[in-house]
């Protein structure tokens, strides 16, 4: 187009490109693209707002656990198996922990920061015992409040809804692990079913299940042998992408 134009015409023209062009390159980014909301934030307090009866509910029948289960230790396997290791511990002896530590002390290991806090205020012997059930009783609330979210997702009823939850976080077991003092028991359930739930997704694949089941399977077996292995025969019920290594 430019090449019929007289010369004068054609300088015009061009100056007045380059000058459209150089204009474009520096506008503010917010001329060129409209602002848009975080959705991310968004997103969020929708997820807070959705779960937070649930986490709610959680958090006072796991307290309500806590109260009926973790009165105290004595004639226990707390007493008589953890104990001694634990107040190695409390007196920063971590080599003696770790030689007085039970055959299921990887449990004691991956909670031994709750086992010292009690130390800030001055806490005793049932304070770091209470302290050491406290993540694992986390973790079976946690998980009962995911998969409420997942059951309000696929349209579950309420009820069927509230039966989960109830089954994770306050039920006769939970009880009884903690009477015995053993609540890595719940601990070590709760991640294995975890791992199982989010390596039977579809869109996950075959190495993405690895991924997920393989680290749950070492940090159980450290805490509970017994569910590392449950963990492992529950693979059988994962799509056949997902178990085609623990098959050959």
């Amino acid at each position: 187009m430019d090449g019929n134009l007289p010369g004068n015409e054609r300088e015009r023209w061009l100056t007045r490109s380059a000058d459209h062009t150089r204009s474009q390159a520096l506008a503010p980014v917010g001329k060129l693209k409209p602002a848009r909301p975080n959705a991310d934030a968004k997103d969020m307090r929708r997820v807070v707002r959705e779960n937070a009866l649930c986490a709610s509910v959680a958090a006072a029948a796991s307290a309500a656990m806590a109260w009926l289960g973790l009165y105290g230790f004595a004639w226990n396997d707390y007493d008589n198996e953890a104990r001694p290791a634990l107040e190695a511990l409390g007196h920063w002896h971590v080599l003696k922990f770790l030689q007085l530590a039970p055959a299921y002390g990887g449990s004691l290991i991956e909670r031994a920061p709750f086992a010292v806090i009690p130390g800030l205020w001055g806490g005793g012997d049932l304070a770091v015992y209470r302290m050491l059930a406290l993540p694992c009783l986390l973790a079976g609330a946690a998980l009962g409040v995911w998969l409420v979210a997942r059951m309000r997702s696929e349209g579950s009823s309420r009820l069927a809804r509230a039966v989960t939850l109830a089954v994770c976080v306050a039920n006769p077991v939970t009880l009884c692990a903690l009477e015995l003092g053993h609540p890595e028991e719940l601990l070590g359930a709760s991640l294995c079913v975890a791992a199982v739930l989010v390596a039977a997704r579809p869109s996950i694949g075959h190495r993405g299940a690895l991924l997920v089941v393989e680290p749950v399977q070492g940090i159980t077996i450290s805490s509970a042998g017994a569910h590392g292995l449950h963990s492992r025969r529950a693979l059988r019920h994962l799509p056949a992408t997902a178990t085609k290594r623990y098959d050959a």
